[in-house]
């Protein structure tokens, strides 16, 4: 009778231990940025606040302050990232066409490693053009 007690004892506690290392997690920066990423898309779904009422083109990014903000990092001398801000086809390439929230630049710049830099404008342009169906 004792040494079945002591079994199943030795059993239940090396299932304990099982659960608490199958139950530990262990996130890395990269994980840590995607949550906030997926958090800041899901708080700011849609901007629905935001007015798209001209036909946006890559060309009006720059009047929004793209160019003057952006391209000191992200040009075609200086591509951080991979991204030239300048460039239609390397700005096109980080995006879903009418899907904002699915469009990688988007979720960058409105609440990822770069919304600290971009401006509600900025934000707002960007916005406006991948929803316009992001053409030149």
């Amino acid at each position: 009778m004792i040494n079945f007690l002591s079994k199943t004892t030795t059993i239940m506690i090396f299932s304990l231990f099982l659960s608490f290392i199958w139950n530990c997690t262990y996130n890395k920066s990269s994980d840590v940025e995607q949550e906030k990423i997926t958090l800041g898309i899901l708080v700011g779904a849609g901007k629905s606040g935001t007015s798209c009422s001209s036909a946006a083109t890559f060309s009006s990014l720059g009047s929004a302050g793209v160019t003057s903000k952006c391209s000191s990092c992200h040009s075609s001398t200086n591509a951080t990232a991979g991204v030239d801000m300048t460039s239609y086809s390397s700005v096109a390439a980080k995006v879903v066409a009418k899907n904002p929230a699915g469009s990688d630049l988007y979720k960058t710049i409105s609440s990822g490693s770069m919304s600290k830099y971009a401006d509600s404008s900025i934000k707002e342009a960007v916005y406006c053009w991948i929803q316009a169906g992001a053409t030149q």
